[in-house]
């Protein structure tokens, strides 16, 4: 006999079966009820998920899934029958209240059991749901979520700005007010004069904030590009990694970029890789590093030193190394255009992962499995992978729609 969920997690559900009184009591005796419809907003519960397996695990009732619905909860709260579902269109909660009772009454019960549906969720991601990720991730049964392509969206925006500020075309840019003239013809030379000055201080200050736009927006650019690198990795070690070794995944995920990276690709030989890697190692010690931590180069802080009969220059304090700690603005033109190049070849050998499996999976959205069949199904031939994607995409378009 299959066991029930509160045997199955008896020593964690104690403490959250104690908490619960309020839930699942006898509802009461029957009279004329009134059902309210009360949309969830996801600010007020971002994970329905979780709320589904709290409820479940104090014993309610799973309806399952139908049309455009995920799941459907019934339970009572306070002796009242309630009902929480998860629908295409989001998560909503029917109670049913005595006919006399108005909105306020209903919106002040959903107030009262959300606020102890919480207790509760914080109790079970402690007593159940944190040993249980342990242990899962321990022997791999972990899924990753697929957030590569908003990551790259943003290092895409970031990129188009700081190309836009270098060319002179960006938001900060402001067009040269006209000139008002002078009422006398006396007057004309001498506004003649002014014109031709208030263009030249125009112009120059227009190349000024054209840099810093550019610089400003290259520099998170870069910070963009190494996040979505370090998340582009940690997906990808699934299509590289042996499918039958123990990855540490927790490890892996807790480790730099840099470990990532050459946990993903061979940088110990001189090539592609290990050329591409120095590169950005150039890149983040140049430009993220220091503009990262304050300005600080971590390689010595900026600092200045009295020169007789000069004056202060700025110096590092060990080497003198080439730092964006010297100059007021991390890029210009040219180091922005030798960055983007060197980001571009970096995408281009992201791509090849797995033989290319890695970059076709990533790049359509879905999420990663870590569990050795699925690694397996990863690192398959192209054929036999290909029919393996189009049916998860397949799978996941279904879910979407919640057309089950």
């Amino acid at each position: 006999m299959a066991l029930s969920l509160q045997e199955t997690y008896g020593h964690g559900c104690a403490r959250l079966l104690r908490a619960s009184k309020a839930f699942n009591r006898e509802p009461k005796a029957e009279q004329e009820l009134r059902r309210f419809r009360l949309p969830i907003p996801r600010s007020t519960l971002p994970l329905p998920g979780v709320a589904r397996a709290v409820l479940l695990l104090i014993g309610a009732t799973d309806h399952g899934r139908f049309e455009k619905t995920a799941f459907e909860i019934s339970f009572t709260f306070e002796s009242t029958r309630c009902v929480f579902a998860l629908r295409k269109f989001g998560a909503d909660l029917n109670v049913w209240l005595p006919e006399d009772a108005v909105d306020t009454d209903a919106n002040a019960f959903a107030d009262r059991l959300l606020e102890a549906l919480n207790r509760l969720m914080k109790i079970a991601e402690t007593d159940i749901f944190e040993p249980a990720m342990k242990k899962s991730v321990d022997v791999g049964e972990l899924m990753l979520m697929n957030n590569a392509d908003a990551l790259r969206s943003q290092y895409r925006y970031f990129r188009d700005g700081a190309r836009l500020g270098f060319d002179a075309k960006g938001r900060l840019q402001q067009p040269l007010d006209e000139f008002e003239a002078g009422s006398t013809e006396n007057d004309e030379a001498v506004n003649s004069f002014q014109r031709s000055l208030r263009e030249g201080w125009h112009e120059w200050q227009m190349k000024e904030i054209a840099s810093k736009e550019g610089s400003f927006n290259a520099t998170a650019m870069v910070n963009a590009y190494f996040s979505y690198l370090e998340h582009y990795l940690s997906l990808a070690i699934a299509f590289t990694a042996p499918a039958t070794s123990t990855l540490g995944i927790a490890k892996f995920l807790g480790d730099r970029w840099s470990s990532k990276f050459k946990a993903v690709f061979d940088v110990s030989r001189p090539g592609n890789s290990k050329s591409l890697y120095d590169g950005l190692i150039h890149v983040a010690e140049t430009y993220r590093n220091p503009l990262a931590h304050g300005g600080w180069d971590k390689r010595g802080p900026t600092a200045s030193v009295p020169l007789k009969g000069i004056g202060r220059v700025p110096l590092m304090i060990v080497g003198f190394e080439s730092t964006v700690g010297f100059r007021l603005d991390a890029f210009d033109p040219d180091g922005f255009d030798e960055v983007c190049a060197l980001l571009d070849q970096v995408d281009t050998l992201l791509a090849s992962v797995g033989g290319g499996n890695a970059g076709v999976w990533i790049s359509s959205g879905l999420d990663v499995y870590f569990e050795d069949k699925q690694r397996k199904k990863y690192q398959a031939a192209s054929d036999e992978f290909q029919r393996y994607m189009y049916r998860n995409l397949e799978a996941r378009d279904r879910n979407t729609n919640m057309d089950w």
